[in-house]
């Protein structure tokens, strides 16, 4: 039987450091840790359920993991889509995701009232 000292996980400052909520940071490590070569094909509706989040949360959270470069989605006609992880290089700067945070609201709001009208 192992220990606690014997099962050190590791996660990385850059990625510890970055903010990101609780539903981000979950659906980050669970592409990585069933990533194969950084590369995940676990459907949606898996993930959320394996991560106890609502369909719709898990999808806003992918969708602001995409829009800040921490992951790539990549649609595969006939199967699931493709989630790879990026280097860290490739992230948006950590001063410029309470912006995108806010643009992301305001275009869910703004399609709100359009859906509403019709």
């Amino acid at each position: 039987m192992s220990t606690a000292l014997e099962y050190n996980p590791f996660i990385p400052s850059v990625l510890d450091d970055y903010p990101l909520d609780p539903y981000e940071f979950r659906l980050y490590a669970r592409i990585n840790r069933r990533g194969v070569h950084g590369s995940c094909w676990e459907s949606i509706a898996n993930m959320a359920r394996a991560t106890k989040m609502s369909l719709a949360k898990a999808r806003k959270a992918l969708n602001f993991l995409v829009a800040c470069g921490l992951v790539t989605k990549s649609e595969r006609k006939g199967k699931t889509t493709e989630w790879k992880l990026n280097h860290p290089k490739n992230w948006l700067e950590k001063k410029q995701l309470a912006r995108l945070r806010k643009a992301l609201k305001q275009n869910k709001n703004t399609r709100k009232t359009r859906e509403r009208k019709f």
